[in-house]
């Protein structure tokens, strides 16, 4: 792996080590300005703030287990793929595991410009 594709991987490792501490100020560091995430039901945040508020009026605690990443850059252009499953609680306290997820990273002078996070939350919703 290029030295550029290992800094943009341990961007993503990074990110998802501040985001299980919620340590927002670790986490605005690894952000590039003008940040947009993207989340299932197309769901955009500029702000993690408010990305935390959305996700507390659908489920309790939640934690990835990521199981790899796949690193592609072209030129300025560097896009991390994290993978694997999430586990954890909803909001009247029963518990889901084995929901896939797939975070698309992309970066811009080693800052995340863009996240889009895929999952299928949906299918295991209680309310679903």
């Amino acid at each position: 792996m290029s030295a550029a594709a290992e800094r943009a991987r341990q961007v993503a490792v990074d990110f998802f080590a501040a985001m299980s501490a919620r340590d927002l100020p670790r986490l605005q560091a690894l952000l590039a300005p003008g940040f947009v995430m993207t989340v299932s039901g197309d769901h955009r945040f500029t702000r993690l703030e408010d990305f935390f508020a959305h996700s507390r009026t659908r489920q309790g605690a939640v934690r990835k287990h990521v199981a790899g990443f796949d690193v592609n850059a072209a030129g300025d252009a560097v896009v991390v793929y994290s993978y694997g499953t999430m586990s954890g609680t909803w909001l009247d306290g029963s518990v889901f595991q084995g929901v896939r997820f797939v975070d698309r990273f992309g970066l811009r002078d080693g800052l995340i410009a863009t996240l889009d996070v895929y999952s299928d939350m949906a299918e295991f919703r209680p309310d679903a």
